[in-house]
């Protein structure tokens, strides 16, 4: 896909440089049974909007209801319809900084209702860990980029490190910070 991008950018199909050992995270998601009106959801049915902040996220949606909301330019919120037959794909906020602002990441929500569970099943795709990604010579502005260097690691490192604070256990969390294996105990 990253071929495909630089090709319609009128450049080589190898511009955008993922290196020989790509960072991929896999997540697989249950939504739940949870009705509501379909034009006013509460902010608890929400999951907040955001942007990946991946090269690229490829997606899969199966269920009854189009759960996965994109966010319009004028700032108005469209359903993503389900394909069970195709994989939908999201240009994420690594992408934005290498084309020095020409891509821009998709922003987009989930939004819980229907009466059936939904699933989603999304592979996001970074450069290798050790890729520092700025812009490139392609699209570097003369005047300077508002686009900042961004480590790889140090963000895959500040994405786990979220997602245990706000999921984790305490435990779990000072481990993850002491460098240390966790094993949770087991429960009888």
């Amino acid at each position: 896909m990253l071929a495909l991008y630089a090709r319609v950018l009128g450049l080589p199909a190898d511009t955008f440089p993922l290196g020989n050992d790509v960072y991929t995270t896999v997540v697989v998601n249950n939504y739940p049974k949870w009705p509501y009106d379909g034009d006013t959801p509460t902010e608890d049915k929400l999951l907040l909007e955001h942007s990946d902040s991946s090269a690229l996220t490829v997606l899969h949606q199966r269920g009854e209801y189009a759960g996965l909301q994109g966010r319009r330019l004028d700032g108005t919120w469209t359903p993503v319809p389900i394909r069970p037959d195709a994989l939908q794909l999201f240009t994420g906020t690594l992408l934005t900084n290498w084309t020095d602002g020409r891509l821009r990441p998709g922003r987009h929500r989930v939004v819980a209702g229907g009466s059936a569970t939904r699933r989603s099943s999304a592979v996001f795709v970074h450069p290798a860990l050790d890729t520092v990604v700025e812009p490139l010579a392609a699209f570097a502005d003369p005047d300077g980029s508002d686009f900042e260097p961004v480590s790889v690691w140090e963000r895959a490192n500040g994405n786990v490190e979220e997602y245990l604070r706000v999921f984790g256990r305490p435990d779990q969390l000072a481990a993850w910070r002491e460098g240390r294996p966790y094993v949770a105990e087991v429960a009888s």
